[in-house]
């Protein structure tokens, strides 16, 4: 699914302020992200993003945000938060 504008504007603000590339911010939780608890939407922006591409989950419940980052040129990725809105 595709992110919605306000969900895209927010994963670039915290990416634009390297909010994920901080190690400090790499999520312990990493399994059961897909599952119904957890909304999610992709964002893909070849401009912006240099071969990166995001996922961003959101908790049904308490709406703690998560971003996936996923590295299309040497395929790791990576799990940042909790974030608040």
């Amino acid at each position: 699914m595709k992110c919605s504008p306000e969900e895209e504007a927010f994963v670039r603000e915290i990416h634009a302020a390297k909010r994920l590339s901080n190690e400090a911010l790499v999520a312990e939780v990493d399994e059961g992200l897909a599952i119904k608890e957890w909304l999610q939407c992709e964002l893909k922006d070849d401009v912006m993003m240099d071969g990166l591409s995001f996922t961003l989950y959101k908790e049904n419940k308490s709406k703690s945000l998560f971003v996936r980052v996923h590295n299309g040129f040497d395929g790791t990725s990576k799990l940042y938060g909790p974030f608040n809105k």
